[in-house]
C-alpha cells in the first residue's frame, strides 16, 4: 500500500491515507459553474477561514500545503484525458478587468491537493470536473442501449415526445412533424426545417436544445443572432456540416429507412465522442453540483422552468447515481487500504445550488432555496440512497442590499434602464421584484419578474479571495 506523509511536524508524519473527492459541476449556460469553481479553488488555495468555513463552524479547520497538480499526461488521465481548466485565466478575468469570466467551451478538469488542519490522519485530493452548459442537454443519449440503432431509436422516440407535447416547443416544431409526413422528403429539408424549429425555440429562452452542437459546435463557437432562417443555415447539429442528424419518430424511421440508418450511425459517433467521455467521468464522482437557476427562471417565463425541469429530470436518469449502506463501507476499505488508482468511485451525495442569490434581499433567500426544492424533489427522491441537500448560494458577491431601503441593492449593474451595456464601474441603486413562495401555478411571462445582472465585487490582489455566500457550504457537503 503505498503511504502519504504531506507537511512538516508530528501531526504531519500521521496522515496516512488520502481521501479523494471528485465533483462535477453541471448545469445550463450561464447558471455560474465557470464562477462557481474558480471561486472554490481561490478560496482553497489561499484560504482564509473567516471567509470560507472549512468543515464545522463551531470547530472550523484551515486548508494548507495546497498544491495544484501538473497537467501531465499521468495526471490527466486520473479525470479521463480531459483538458485543464483555466483557473488562472478565469481568475485574471475578474480581479485586472472586473468581469465575469467566459463562459467554458469545452469539458474540463482541475486536480489539487492539500491538507485539512481538521483530519489528522488523511489530506485531500481533489478532482474538479466542469461542463459546457450546452452540452449538459446531450447527456440523456447515454439512457438507451449502446447499440447506436437502439440507442438513436431510445433518444429519438423521448425527444418526439417532449417536443410534440409541450405546448410550447410544440409550436415551433409542427412544422418539422407534418414534413415528415409529406412524401419524397429529402434529407436536407428535414435537417434544415429541424434546425428552424430549434432556432426559434432558443429565442422562446427554451434552453433544452439537442443535439448541442447547434449551440455550441466542436471549435466552441456559439450560436449568435436572432434571425431563425440564418441560424438553420449556419449552424450545425452533429459531429459536423456532414455529420447532422434529427431525431425521428418511430413512423418516420419506419417510412424512411434509409435516412433513419444513417441518423443512428452519426448519432452513435455523436454520442461516443462528445457524450460519453464526459458522463463516464460523472458518473465516477463522488458527489455533484446541479446548478438550478432559479432567477433566471423567474425571469424568462414557464417555459424555462419547464425546460429547466425536464432537463433534472433527463440528466439524473442518465447518470442513474444511487447509494446504499453496503456502499459506504465498500467506500471505507477502498479508501484505508487501495491506492486511488485501484479505488471505484460512485455518485453519493448531489447539491443541488441556486446561484447568484446575493442579487435579492436576504429574506428571499431561503424563499429561492425553496422554489429550487419544490421544482426538483420528485425526481431527487428517485435516486435511491444518495444523500441530497439544497443551497442558496452566491459564489461570488457582485450586489448588496441597501440597509433600510424598500427592495433596493448596490451593485455595478451590467446593463442601464434601457438595456444598454455598461462597463463596469459605480455601483448604482437597483430594485428587484419579490420572490415568490411558490411557483406561480397560473404561469408568468418574461419580464415579469426583474433581477438585474451585477459586475462582481472583487479585488485586485489576487492572493485575496472572493465574498461569497454559502459556496463553504456546498464544499462542506461534498468533501465529508
Amino acid at each position: 500500500m503505498t503511504v502519504f506523509a504531506f507537511g512538516g511536524g508530528f501531526m504531519g508524519s500521521l496522515r496516512w491515507k488520502t481521501i479523494e473527492r471528485r465533483i462535477g459541476v453541471i448545469g445550463p449556460r450561464w447558471s455560474g459553474k465557470t464562477v462557481f469553481l474558480t471561486a472554490l479553488i481561490n478560496h482553497l488555495k489561499f484560504h482564509d477561514p473567516p471567509r470560507f468555513v472549512l468543515g464545522r463552524r463551531d470547530r472550523p479547520g484551515e486548508a494548507a500545503h495546497f498544491r495544484e497538480l501538473p497537467e501531465t499526461p499521468i495526471v490527466a488521465r486520473g479525470g479521463g484525458g480531459l483538458p485543464w481548466f483555466d483557473y488562472e485565466g478565469y481568475r485574471n478575468q475578474f480581479i485586472q478587468y472586473g468581469r465575469w469570466p467566459a463562459t467554458t467551451r469545452d469539458a474540463s478538469q482541475f486536480a489539487c491537493e492539500f491538507e485539512r488542519t481538521d483530519w489528522h490522519f488523511s489530506d485531500v485530493q481533489l478532482r474538479l470536473f466542469d461542463l459546457p452548459g450546452e452540452r449538459v442537454n446531450d447527456i440523456p443519449m447515454m439512457t438507451g442501449p449502446h447499440d447506436p440503432v437502439l440507442g438513436y431509436a431510445v433518444w429519438s422516440d423521448r425527444t418526439c415526445r417532449r417536443l410534440s407535447k409541450d405546448l410550447t416547443a410544440s409550436e415551433f416544431f409542427r412544422p418539422y412533424f407534418a414534413k415528415l409526413d409529406e412524401s419524397g422528403v429529402t434529407e436536407s429539408d428535414l435537417i434544415h426545417t429541424y434546425k428552424l424549429a430549434l432556432g426559434r425555440t432558443r429565442l422562446a429562452y427554451r434552453p433544452y436544445l439537442t443535439p448541442s452542437t447547434f449551440l455550441l459546435d466542436r471549435l466552441g463557437n456559439r450560436v449568435k443572432g436572432t434571425d431563425a432562417e440564418v441560424l438553420a443555415k449556419t449552424r450545425y447539429c452533429g459531429l459536423g456540416p456532414d455529420e447532422e442528424f434529427a431525431p425521428l419518430p418511430a413512423a418516420g424511421r419506419a417510412k424512411y429507412p434509409e435516412m433513419a440508418a444513417r441518423f443512428a450511425a452519426r448519432f452513435g459517433r455523436y454520442r461516443d465522442e462528445v457524450v460519453a467521455p464526459v458522463v463516464t467521468q460523472l458518473k465516477t464522482c463522488h458527489g455533484l453540483v446541479v446548478m438550478v437557476d432559479v432567477l433566471a427562471i423567474l425571469g424568462h417565463g414557464t417555459g424555462m422552468y419547464n425546460d429547466s425541469r425536464q432537463l433534472v429530470t433527463d440528466l439524473l436518469a442518465a447518470l442513474d447515481p444511487k447509494d446504499s449502506a453496503l456502499d459506504a463501507v465498500v467506500r471505507n476499505v477502498y479508501e484505508a487500504v487501495f491506492p486511488m488508482a485501484w479505488r471505484r468511485t460512485w455518485i453519493s451525495r448531489i447539491a443541488f445550488v441556486a446561484p447568484k442569490v446575493d442579487r435579492v434581499p436576504f429574506e428571499d433567500r431561503a424563499r429561492v432555496r425553496g422554489l429550487m426544492e419544490q421544482m426538483v424533489r420528485h425526481d431527487a427522491r428517485n435516486c435511491r440512497g444518495v444523500k441530497i441537500d439544497y443551497f442558496a448560494v452566491a459564489a461570488v458577491v457582485g450586489a448588496r442590499e441597501v440597509q433600510g431601503g424598500h427592495r433596493e441593492m448596490l451593485g455595478s449593474t451590467l446593463y442601464d434602464a434601457t438595456g444598454h451595456p455598461l462597463e463596469p464601474g459605480a455601483e448604482r441603486k437597483f430594485s428587484v421584484s419579490v420572490v415568490p413562495d411558490t411557483w406561480p401555478e397560473g404561469g408568468w411571462r418574461p419580464g415579469d419578474f426583474v433581477f438585474p445582472d451585477v459586475y462582481p465585487r472583487v479585488s485586485p490582489l489576487s492572493n485575496c479571495p472572493t465574498e461569497q455566500s454559502g459556496l463553504d457550504d456546498v464544499f462542506n457537503f461534498l468533501c465529508w
